[in-house]
C-alpha cells in the first residue's frame, strides 16, 4: 500500500461565546484554519506501473472515517478504452472496488482519485492520486528495453546500425509502429532472435554531423499485449569522416551503340600507357570515400564542352555519360573544382584535373574463311592472291565468312557493313562481277555472305577478283567508335580449265 498525506481545511461560523478581546475579530464570512491535520491515503496498487492480477480487488484506504459519497464520486479506474465500471464496498476506512468484468491481461490502467473529498466530520481535503498499473498473470512483468548497442550517449558512424534488446518477445507489428527516429531519417527495422532484438539501420546513412534520438513509445507491446512501462529514448551523436576525399581512378567505359554502360562494365584506366579510349566513352571517376554527388556535378567541367548526364552507381563513384561521341585525336580536359565534397562535407584537397584523348580504336578483321579453302586468311593486307575453287554451275557460288575484332550490335550497323562489302571482277574484262545474294550474322562479330557469279575464265585465262572493305573516316565502324584504319583489300585468282 502507498500512503499519501494531503491537507484539509474547515470553515468556521460566527462564534457566540468569545471573550471580549476576540469580539473585534468576529467578522461575517471569515475562514480560519481550525485543524492542520493532514489526510493519509493508501491504495492498491500502490506503486506506479505495478502488475496486479486480473482478478485482484482494487482499493483506496484512509486514516479516518470518510464521507462515502464524495470518495466514490471521485474514484475512477480507466484504460485507453474508457472508464471501467464496477461495484463499491466499504470496510471501515477502506473502499474496495470490484470491476464488473475481469481486467484484461497486458492492458495499462490508471487509478485516479483527484479532487475534494470530505471526512465523516465534514472537513474537506484535497487529494491527488494517479497511479498507472498493468493487469497480468502473477510474475508477468511488463516488457522493457534492457540494453541498446551501442549504449545511449555514444558516438556512431553515419552507416552504423543501432540494436535494442527487449526483455520479452515483442509484437513486431505494434512495436515497429511505435519506433521512430528524430529528426526524421529513412531507416529499416529488422527483428531477430524471436522478436527480442530490433536492428535499426539507416537506409543510406545518418545525417552528419548531427544528434539523433531513437524513441520507443510506451504503446509498444509484447506478444501477450502488455505495453512498455514507459516511453524509452536513446540519444546518439553521429560523426562522419574528417579526412579529405581524393580521386582514386578515372576510367573510360565503352558505350556500345551509344547506350549507357552497365554498372559493372569494364574499361581502361585513362592513365595507363596502353589505354584505349573509344570515341563513344563514358567517364567513370571513383573517389576515396562516399561523395555528395550534387556537389561533384556542380564542380565538374569538361573542355571542349560536350553535353551529357551523370549517374551514381555507388556512393563513391560518379559516371559522366556523354550524349555524343568524342572527336578522335582531340584532347579533353576534365576538371573538378575544390567545391566537390564528400557526404560529411569534407572538400577535395584542391582542384582535380585530368586530360583524356579519345582514339580510333582500330577495328580489325581477325579472319576470313572462304568456302573450299582449307586455310583462313588472317593477315591483312596480303601481298599475294588467294586461290578460289568455285562451286558447280549454274550459280558458281562462294561463301565468305568475316570475323571482326569488335561487335556490331544494331541492325543499322550490320546492314552498313553488308552494303560496304564489294567484290569486283578484274579479269577477264567484260564479264559481270559476283553478286551478294544472301547474308547472315552468326554472332555480332561474325558475318557470312554468299556470292553468286564466280564463273571460271576460259582456257589459258586467269580470273582475278578484288574484295574490298572500306576503312578510314568514311569506312565501316561500330557504334562504339571502332573503325577500320584503312581499306582492306584481298586479291583472289581463279584458273581456267
Amino acid at each position: 500500500m502507498r500512503a499519501q498525506a494531503v491537507s484539509r481545511r474547515a470553515p468556521c461560523a460566527f462564534r457566540y461565546f468569545m471573550t471580549i478581546g476576540l469580539i473585534a475579530l468576529a467578522l461575517s464570512g471569515c475562514e480560519l484554519l481550525l485543524d492542520r491535520d493532514s489526510l493519509t491515503v493508501d491504495s492498491f496498487p500502490g506503486e506506479p506501473f505495478q502488475v496486479v492480477r486480473v482478478d485482484a480487488l482494487l482499493s483506496i484506504s484512509f486514516d479516518r472515517p470518510m464521507d462515502h459519497h464524495t470518495v466514490e464520486t471521485l474514484f475512477q479506474i480507466d484504460s485507453d478504452r474508457g472508464a471501467i465500471s464496477g461495484t463499491f464496498r466499504w470496510d471501515r476506512h477502506t473502499l474496495w472496488f470490484t470491476p464488473h468484468r475481469p481486467l484484461s491481461p497486458g492492458t495499462r490502467y490508471q487509478l485516479r482519485l483527484n479532487g475534494q473529498v470530505r471526512d465523516a466530520r465534514g472537513r474537506e481535503h484535497r487529494v491527488a492520486v494517479e497511479l498507472p498499473f498493468f493487469a497480468g498473470a502473477p510474475g508477468h512483468l511488463p516488457p522493457d528495453v534492457t540494453t541498446s548497442n551501442p549504449p545511449t550517449g555514444s558516438t556512431i558512424a553515419p552507416t552504423d546500425s543501432i540494436s535494442l534488446q527487449f526483455s520479452a518477445p515483442m509484437d513486431e507489428t505494434v512495436t515497429s509502429r511505435n519506433v521512430s527516429v528524430q529528426p526524421a531519417a529513412e531507416h529499416t527495422l529488422t527483428w531477430q532472435e524471436g522478436g527480442t532484438l530490433l536492428l535499426i539501420t539507416p537506409l543510406s546513412r545518418w545525417r552528419t554531423p548531427s544528434s539523433i534520438t531513437l524513441r520507443v513509445a510506451a504503446d509498444a507491446s509484447d506478444q501477450d499485449g502488455a505495453p512498455l512501462t514507459r516511453e524509452r529514448r536513446f540519444l546518439f551523436s553521429v560523426q562522419g569522416l574528417t579526412d579529405r576525399p581524393s580521386v582514386t581512378s578515372v576510367y573510360a567505359i565503352p558505350m556500345i551503340d551509344g547506350r549507357e554502360p552497365a554498372d559493372e562494365a569494364a574499361g581502361d584506366n585513362v592513365n595507363a600507357p596502353d589505354a584505349v579510349i573509344p570515341l563513344w566513352s563514358a567517364i567513370r571517376i571513383r573517389f576515396s570515400q562516399p561523395m555528395e554527388h550534387s556537389s561533384v556535378e556542380r564542380a565538374w567541367r569538361l573542355e571542349p564542352s560536350i553535353t551529357g548526364s551523370f549517374r551514381r552507381p555507388t556512393a563513391d563513384t560518379v559516371v559522366f555519360v556523354p550524349s555524343e561521341p568524342f572527336e578522335p585525336g582531340q584532347t579533353y580536359r576534365v576538371t573538378l573544382s575544390s567545391q566537390a565534397s564528400d557526404v560529411d562535407g569534407n572538400r577535395i584537397a584542391g582542384a582535380f584535373e585530368q586530360t583524356i584523348t579519345p582514339t580510333e580504336t582500330g577495328l580489325r578483321i581477325e579472319r576470313l574463311q572462304v568456302s573450299g579453302s582449307p586455310h583462313p586468311i588472317t593477315e591483312f593486307p596480303d601481298t599475294g592472291s588467294v586461290a578460289l575453287d568455285p562451286s558447280a554451275p549454274p550459280y558458281f557460288a562462294m561463301l565468305f565468312q568475316f570475323e571482326f575484332s569488335h561487335p556490331f550490335r544494331s541492325p543499322a550497323e550490320k546492314q552498313a557493313v553488308v552494303n560496304a562489302l564489294s567484290i569486283v571482277r578484274l579479269l577477264p574484262g567484260g564479264q559481270p562481277s559476283p553478286t551478294a545474294v544472301q547474308y547472315g550474322w552468326v554472332t555480332d562479330r561474325v558475318l557470312s555472305v554468299s556470292y553468286h557469279g564466280f564463273r571460271p575464265p576460259g582456257s589459258n585465262e586467269q580470273g582475278l577478283f578484288l574484295l574490298r572493305i572500306p576503312g578510314g573516316p568514311s569506312g565501316i565502324q561500330t557504334a562504339g567508335g571502332h573503325r577500320l584504319g584503312t581499306d582492306v583489300e584481298v586479291l583472289f585468282h581463279m584458273e581456267g580449265p
